[in-house]
C-alpha cells in the first residue's frame, strides 16, 4: 500500500491534431503528493497542466504510465469518490440560491437524501457562506462564487480536493480569503492539489510543488528542498585601493561605506574568494540568500532544451 494521495508514474499522453500531427502533452511525468499536503502545480500555458489534471480526475486516460489516487487507479469509481473537483471555468444556475444548488450537487455526488441537509449546511459553513444561503448566486461576487465552488467540491466529504486556477481574475483581498480557506481545509484533514499561475500563492501556502514545462516535469518535491537548491551566497567585501571592481565581470554594488556586494552561486563562492585574495582588504560578510519560486520558474521555463531537468 502506498502512503501517497496522488501518484503519477511515467505518465505519457499524445494528442493528434485535425491535420494528423502529434502533440506530446505529457512526456513521462512522475511525481507524488503526500496525504494531508497542499501541493502546488505550476507551468506556463500549454505546459500540460490541464492534461495532467484531467488524467488525475478521470477525464482523460493516459497512453501509458499510471495515475493513482489513494492507491486506486484514477478514473475508477473508488478514485472518483475520493475527489472533490473545481475546474478553472465554472457555470452555475445563478437564479438559484447556494443551498438549493448545493443540494443538487450533493445528490449528483451520491450523498444520501437523509444526509444532504446537514452536509450542505456543513459545507457552506466551512466556506463562510451559510449566512448567504438564501441569496441568489447572481448576487455573488466572483470570489464568493469560487467559495461556493469549493463548497460543492467538499459536500461529499472527499479526501482529495483538486482546484484548477482557483484565484484567477480575483482581487487581492478575495485571493487572500481563499488561500486562508485552503489552509483551514488542510488543517481539517484534506489533501489539496492546487494549480495556479500565481507563484507567490504557491510558495506561501504549499508544502510541495511541481513545475511542468512542454510536457516535461522540470522539478517536483517539498517546497523547502526545491528552493534550498536555489540558494545564492551574497558576499560583502572591502577591496584594496589598487583594485577597481568595475573591471570585473561581476555586478558588484557599492554602498555608502565603500563596501562592495554581489550574489553568486554557492559553488562559486570559494573559487571567487580565492581569485580575489590578493585584492581584498576585508571580507565583511558571507550570507546565504534564497531565490524565490518565481525566479526558479522563470529559469526552468526559459531553458531551450526540451529534456527533463
Amino acid at each position: 500500500m502506498s502512503s501517497f494521495a496522488i501518484d503519477f508514474r511515467d505518465v505519457r499522453k499524445t494528442y493528434r491534431t485535425r491535420r494528423g500531427a502529434e502533440v506530446n502533452a505529457l512526456n513521462g511525468i512522475s511525481f507524488q503528493v503526500g496525504a494531508g499536503e497542499i501541493f502546488g502545480f505550476a507551468g506556463p500555458n500549454g505546459a500540460g497542466k490541464s492534461t495532467a489534471i484531467k488524467s488525475l480526475v478521470g477525464l482523460v486516460k493516459p497512453d501509458s504510465g499510471s495515475v493513482a489516487v489513494f492507491d486506486h487507479q484514477a478514473g475508477t469509481r473508488p478514485a472518483k469518490q475520493l475527489i472533490g473537483y473545481l475546474p478553472e471555468v465554472t457555470l452555475y444556475h445563478e437564479f438559484m440560491n447556494p443551498l438549493e444548488l448545493l443540494k443538487l450537487h450533493a445528490s449528483l455526488a451520491g450523498v444520501a437524501s437523509q444526509d444532504r441537509e446537514s452536509r450542505c449546511e456543513e459545507a457552506l459553513e466551512r466556506v463562510g457562506l451559510w449566512e448567504r444561503r438564501a441569496s441568489r448566486l447572481s448576487e455573488f461576487s466572483k470570489g464568493m462564487k469560487q467559495r461556493f465552488g469549493i463548497a460543492q467540491a467538499i459536500v461529499a466529504r472527499p479526501k482529495l480536493l483538486v482546484l484548477d486556477e482557483l484565484t484567477s481574475g480575483l482581487d487581492p483581498q478575495a485571493q487572500a480569503t481563499l488561500l486562508d480557506l485552503l489552509v483551514q481545509l488542510k488543517e481539517q484533514g484534506l489533501t489539496i492539489f492546487f494549480s495556479s499561475h500565481h507563484l507567490r500563492e504557491i510558495e506561501k501556502i504549499c508544502d510541495s510543488v511541481a513545475i511542468i514545462h512542454k510536457g516535461y516535469m522540470k522539478v517536483a518535491g517539498p517546497m523547502t528542498e526545491v528552493l534550498a537548491e536555489e540558494s545564492l551566497t551574497r558576499l560583502q567585501v572591502r577591496f584594496k585601493e589598487s583594485f577597481n571592481p568595475e573591471t570585473s565581470e561581476l555586478p558588484w554594488q557599492k554602498d555608502r561605506a565603500g563596501q562592495y556586494s554581489v550574489a553568486v552561486e554557492n559553488s562559486e563562492t570559494v573559487p571567487l574568494l580565492r581569485s580575489l585574495e590578493a585584492d581584498l582588504e576585508e571580507v565583511v560578510s558571507v550570507q546565504s540568500q534564497r531565490r524565490g519560486l518565481e525566479e526558479l520558474f522563470h529559469r526552468l521555463t526559459t531553458e531551450q532544451a526540451e529534456v527533463p531537468a
